[in-house]
């Protein structure tokens, strides 16, 4: 059920930092990041991480992540594919066939 802690594990939001003990904890199932004992080793991780990210130009060290939020995604001709489909437009996309689909009850629209 969603309110159990290995479900919220494989399928919940994950918190904005992990860290994990690889070789104590290698299913990653204890998050070290709070505790003080790993402290230096997180803030030395994260140096390291925005150093890189730096070097790389990467725009969300600039302050502009939402960049990421305009790039192209898909194809033009099947961008929006699910909202078109369910607005009954016939659409011809190479990974998805009409097999795939169930029948619709009768009433309701793709």
């Amino acid at each position: 059920s969603a309110g159990d802690r290995h479900w919220k594990l494989c399928f919940g939001k994950r918190p904005p930092e992990e860290l994990y003990h690889l070789t104590d904890d290698p299913d990653c199932v204890h998050n070290l990041i709070a505790d003080p004992r790993y402290a230096s080793l997180r803030d030395e991780l994260k140096r390291q991480m925005e150093r890189e990210l730096e070097a790389q130009h990467d725009p969300r060290m600039a302050g502009h992540g939402e960049v990421f939020d305009h790039y192209p995604y898909a194809d033009p001709r099947t961008r929006h594919f699910y909202e078109r489909f369910m607005r009954g437009e016939k659409l011809k996309a190479g990974w998805v066939h009409r097999s795939d689909f169930e029948p619709l009850s009768p009433g309701k629209k793709p």
